[in-house]
């Protein structure tokens, strides 16, 4: 999703100078306001990434310079045999509530339940995890259940398009007496 260049403020998370926001995923914005009401989203600014969430009940924000990101992998997030497991189990207990009670009714109700809990689990949907490798860790964004795939596609190509529009600003810029190598050197300044 496109985001107004007008926005200066992500949450309570105030933009750096120059900093405008590219691209959101799972963000839905007011209007007048201008203000997020989502926020387990990752925003892309032209010069970084900010992935808001919570854990555990507490929010969450994470940072990373798009220039520290190396690579992007969109994976299908595994749901496991929860589902299954809680299936079986509802099928055991009423083949063994069938012998026991003698009761058809309560049996065939955890029959249709197991039967219940395994269909869903083979429908459900599934969700798809995305993982932001950087140099220091990994950032992971789950993202909602009705995400556009092409959509995610999208955002990843911007992301590395403006990795590129920043590598090649700080090959312009860079000082005519120094040599550097490549774009993705920096200097820090003398302790």
């Amino acid at each position: 999703m496109g985001m107004e260049s007008g926005i200066r403020k992500i949450s309570d998370i105030e933009l750096l100078n120059d900093e405008t926001v590219d691209l959101a995923l799972n963000v839905e914005v007011s209007p007048p306001t201008g203000k997020t009401k989502n926020l387990d989203a990752v925003f892309m600014t032209n010069l970084r990434i900010i992935k808001i969430g919570t854990s555990k009940g507490k929010k969450t924000v994470v940072f990373s310079s798009l220039d520290d990101i190396d690579s992007v992998s969109v994976v299908e997030n595994d749901i496991g045999i929860r589902g299954y497991a809680w299936g079986l189990l509802s099928f055991a207990a009423s083949i063994i509530s069938w012998h026991m009670w003698d009761h058809p009714i309560g049996s065939l109700a955890l029959l249709l339940m197991g039967v219940y809990l395994i269909v869903d689990h083979k429908l459900s949907i599934r969700r798809l995890k995305i993982l932001f490798e950087t140099n220091s860790g990994t950032i992971e964004y789950l993202a909602g259940p009705m995400a556009n795939t092409q959509h995610i596609y999208n955002f990843v190509n911007r992301m590395f398009n403006l990795k590129e529009i920043n590598k090649t600003k700080l090959i312009g810029n860079r000082p005519k007496e120094r040599n550097i190598r490549t774009a993705n050197h920096r200097i820090f300044a003398p302790r």
